[in-house]
């Protein structure tokens, strides 16, 4: 049988939206419905099912509802009819009473909300959190939905919305307040069912106008101790003018008091994006003077400090006299001598070029030193640097051998007739500093080649470490076969008189040895020893004799005046070299000071 609503009786409708609840039960009547036949086949009745239908009564045609809550209820319609017949219909009833406007009423206000805030003392350091008011609907059964905010603040970053608990709802502002300025934006309260109201608002950050400023770490009386007599800065670092504020920026400085026009104030930066400016306090130092100043400093919202100071330039009372040397600057204890051709040297650490001057100057025959026969050999004074504004200087000589040397301006004179030692101060003194002292002493050894030098460490690393050489001792063992002996060096083969016999030896000795004293170069010595092994090389000699027949100890007698003792040991041979055997290295000078300690006279 077919069931449906008449064209002229349609009085239940399927889908009802109700805009005015009345959050209490309200009711819908259901209107007439017909049916085929419905002469003979009368309605008998209704009943409610579906999801909702316990929420719902039926009384007659009568359906009672509630509207506590914006909802949609749902349920199904059954009519019957007599004879058994039955037809069911979904519907559904729509409780949508929460809207932002009916009849042109608001029905979200927000009372107690501040839309101008002004905030006096900013927290720079992190964000500032502000409570918003609870807020009241016209309809008190539409529940709060969320906050939101726009505008030129919000877009920038400056506001927003934040939980004010953790888990909690929404309900805080948190704005940026590390900067003064104004924070504007719109709040927008916003409720299920779509009502809504914007507000308007402003946070003022303006925390400048109380900031205090300090010197902080800028000395405001200042000592220039090294001034360049030319015009000189300082540069004034946030550090040295602090802020109470952070949050505000120094605008600007300037100068006032006695001396002003004699200072000044510049600034760098700004030239490039995110480079920031650089202030600096410029002063003169051509002269020792006192410069008074104040000094006045600016910060953002336009509060003004003032400083007053001092810039004392005395660069005199600690005026190094200094020594130029590869175009730096060293003090004069540095000072040294020399004449680079390897000739005479005066020297105390690093020497500075100068040679000896004389127009009779020659060389012996072994380019070894410099004979200028009777006269007096000159050597120029380094050339000390002082502050021109703080006095002159001038030279003198003190010390034990003084007389021997004579002060001509900016010259050293002095004999060179045969060789030996000077020792004396060159005393270099200023008109306002006093004076200085710098003792020169004629350099040991500066002929000494580079094997002697090897010979010279070896034998006070023997003497001052004689157990140290036994695995140097060991690694040439390796090399004996009997009594030949592989020079690791070029492969010659050698016979010894004793052979491994000789190193067992010399292993034995060291390993009971004690530490003895180290040596010194003596220059005399080296000049003697030189004589000897040119006069026996030219004649093909050995043996402890040169060829005039002269022993060591009495060619330096006659050339430097008596010794208490002296001896000789001599090597002979090609120069060795530095090799390495079983992982243990060995010198040239080592070699030859290992050969001495062995003492195997060698054919082949």
């Amino acid at each position: 049988m077919l069931w449906k609503f008449t064209d002229t009786s349609f009085g239940f409708v399927q889908n009802v939206v109700q805009r005015a609840p009345t959050r209490s039960s309200m009711q819908l009547t259901i209107g007439d419905m017909n049916i085929q036949n419905g002469a003979h086949c009368p309605l008998t009745g209704y009943r409610i099912g579906g999801q909702h239908a316990a929420e719902l009564s039926l009384s007659g045609n009568v359906l009672t509802y509630p509207t506590a809550v914006d909802r949609t209820i749902r349920y199904e319609l059954t009519v019957e009819a007599m004879g058994g017949s039955t037809a069911t219909f979904a519907a559904s009833i729509t409780i949508d009473g929460c809207r932002a406007e009916v009849d042109g009423e608001k029905r979200v206000t927000l009372d107690g909300y501040a839309t101008n805030v002004d905030d006096t003392t900013p927290d720079r350091t992190q964000l500032t959190t502000i409570h918003v008011p609870d807020f009241q609907f016209k309809e008190p059964a539409c529940p709060f939905k969320e906050y939101r905010v726009t505008g030129a603040g919000a877009d920038a970053g400056k506001v927003r919305v934040h939980e004010c608990t953790a888990g909690g709802e929404a309900k805080c502002l948190q704005y940026d307040a590390a900067k003064d300025g104004q924070i504007a934006f719109t709040l927008h309260v916003l409720a299920y069912g779509g009502a809504t109201e914007a507000y308007d608002s402003n946070i003022n950050v303006n925390g400048c106008p109380a900031v205090v400023v300090t010197a902080g770490d800028f000395a405001l009386a200042y000592t220039e101790t090294n001034p360049t007599r030319s015009t000189m800065r300082r540069e004034i670092l946030d550090t040295g003018f602090p802020r109470s504020d952070s949050g505000c920026a120094l605008q600007s400085y300037s100068l006032s008091g006695a001396d002003k026009d004699l200072l000044s104030v510049t600034y760098e930066g700004f030239n490039a994006p995110g480079t920031m400016r650089r202030w600096y306090l410029n002063y003169p130092t051509a002269a020792e003077a006192d410069y008074e100043y104040t000094i006045k400093v600016t910060a953002e919202g336009w509060k003004s400090f003032e400083f007053t100071g001092t810039i004392t330039v005395s660069g005199c009372p600690t005026a190094a006299i200094s020594v130029a040397k590869g175009g730096n600057s060293q003090t004069a204890t540095s000072v040294g001598y020399t004449d680079d051709s390897g000739g005479l040297k005066l020297v105390i650490q690093d020497a500075l070029t100068a040679r000896v001057s004389g127009p009779q100057i020659t060389r012996d025959a072994n380019g070894d030193r410099i004979d200028v026969g009777d006269q007096l050999a000159a050597i120029a004074v380094p050339s000390f640097s002082y502050d021109a504004v703080c006095g002159t200087l001038s030279y003198s000589v003190s010390g034990a051998d003084a007389a021997q040397v004579t002060v001509d301006g900016t010259s050293l004179k002095f004999d060179t007739k045969k060789d030996r030692y000077l020792r004396f101060d060159l005393d270099v003194t200023s008109t306002y500093a006093g004076s200085i002292s710098t003792q020169l002493v004629s350099q040991p050894g500066y002929d000494v080649s580079e094997t002697d030098k090897e010979i010279l460490e070896a034998v006070n690393a023997l003497r001052s470490q004689p157990q140290s050489f036994v695995a140097k001792l060991r690694a040439m063992r390796a090399n004996f076969n009997n009594l030949l002996y592989t020079d690791p060096d070029d492969g010659w083969k050698i016979t010894t008189e004793e052979g491994v016999a000789a190193v067992e030896e010399a292993i034995a000795y060291l390993q009971a040895a004690t530490p003895l004293k180290r040596v010194t170069w003596n220059q005399y010595l080296g000049f003697t020893c030189k004589d000897m092994v040119l006069s026996q090389g030219a004649a093909g000699l050995v043996g402890p004799k040169d060829a005039s027949g002269q022993t060591l100890e009495a060619i330096y007698k006659a050339k430097y005046g008596t010794t208490t003792e002296a001896g000789q040991s001599l090597h002979y041979g090609a120069r060795p070299t530095t090799t390495e055997v079983a992982g243990v290295t060995s010198t040239a000078g080592e070699k030859i000071v290992l050969q001495l300690l062995i003492d195997d006279t060698a054919d082949g």
